[in-house]
């Protein structure tokens, strides 16, 4: 559900119903919106066109009039029924998944019915690609000297979505269930599945110093799992203790 949609997404829809309609295109709205993790305070949006000739000047105006920071994705619906699994240039595969869970504002939500579609295999190649991508993006803050609240926040957030990604391509926890989690919440779990060992379940406060020094012991433990895992193969106990 979204949270209270503030005058941003109110301006938006009021715009959306006046100029457009479900046959047009479909807007999704996911993320912090949807999720409550306030990491950043831009609306992630997703927009996918079900017309070829949809003239996308209109919706740029409202766009721009609308929002003061957005993140907002444009795709063709026919893009989405390509047989190679749908890729994001960006940033790896796609996340189907929390596109799936997110709340439409028009046109209803074309992931989730891509979803129930994509085969096992296939979603569990799209979550390895996934971690790939943000084990690289952990990697790439500790080498910036600088250790500012906005680093802090960034590894949070990725970390937090690593530990997620892994706990479901190993089948340990339902998606539905940890996207509503709080990095510490998700640390917990990942304790209890010995997924990461227990030092790892409280983050510590105070120096900057210390949340990068364990920032950074957990992505050298976190990185050679995710490197290291076949497409098909889930872990084992033993080899989650190891």
């Amino acid at each position: 559900m979204l949270r209270s949609p503030d005058k941003q997404i109110r301006c938006f829809q009021k715009h959306l119903r006046t100029h457009f309609s479900d046959a047009d295109l479909s807007v999704i709205v996911y993320g912090s919106s949807v999720n409550g993790r306030g990491y950043t305070r831009d609306t992630d949006m997703c927009v996918v066109l079900k017309r070829d000739d949809l003239d996308l000047g209109e919706l740029k105006h409202a766009l721009n009039a609308c929002f003061t920071e957005l993140d907002v994705r444009f795709y063709y619906a026919r893009e989405l029924a390509n047989p190679v699994f749908f890729r994001d240039i960006n940033s790896g595969t796609f996340a189907i998944e929390y596109l799936a869970g997110g709340v439409s504002l028009i046109g209803g939500n074309p992931f989730a019915d891509l979803l129930t579609r994509i085969s096992r295999p296939a979603y569990r190649r799209s979550l390895k690609q996934k971690m790939f991508d943000y084990v690289l993006r952990m990697r790439r803050v500790f080498l910036n000297k600088k250790r500012g609240k906005e680093e802090l926040q960034f590894l949070h957030k990725y970390c937090r979505r690593v530990l997620i990604d892994l706990l479901l391509f190993n089948e340990l926890e339902s998606f539905a269930i940890l996207n509503g989690l709080s990095l510490s919440e998700v640390l917990e779990r990942a304790v209890a599945h010995r997924i990461i060992p227990s030092q790892f379940k409280d983050v510590p406060h105070g120096k900057r110093s210390d949340l990068f020094d364990y920032f950074f012991a957990l992505n050298a433990h976190i990185g050679p799992i995710v490197f290291g895992l076949p497409d098909d193969h889930i872990m084992t106990v033993d080899e989650r203790d190891s």
